[in-house]
């Protein structure tokens, strides 16, 4: 719940995906799959399909990526399943939110 509530702070509009929690779906690339290499890619892209679904099914545009396993796997089902998402990590979201004085900038 306190990584929804940065989410929420940070985002203009933040929609949970469905389900969530526990009951969220697996990108596919965890547990080492995403270094299986070329011959498991396909297995674990036809796998992801349902992760695909949930996300297509938010509307989102912006997909936030807990680890970087997650981020890969998801862009691989964003490129195959033409999804129209950009991936990104929450510290990029919140870089992103930041405002920088202008005395501060470089």
């Amino acid at each position: 719940d306190m990584i929804r509530y940065i989410i929420n702070a940070t985002c203009e509009n933040f929609i949970d995906i469905n389900p969530n929690y526990e009951y969220n779906y697996c990108c596919s690339a965890g547990g080492g799959m995403i270094d299986a290499g070329p011959p498991w890619k396909m297995a674990r892209i036809e796998g992801g399909k349902v992760k695909a679904e949930q996300i297509k099914d938010t509307g989102a545009k912006i997909v936030i990526a807990p680890c970087h396993t997650c981020h890969k796997g998801i862009e691989d089902l964003n490129d195959y399943y033409k999804l129209g998402v950009h991936v990104k990590f929450l510290t990029d979201i919140i870089a992103d939110a930041i405002e920088i004085p202008e005395e501060m900038r470089a």
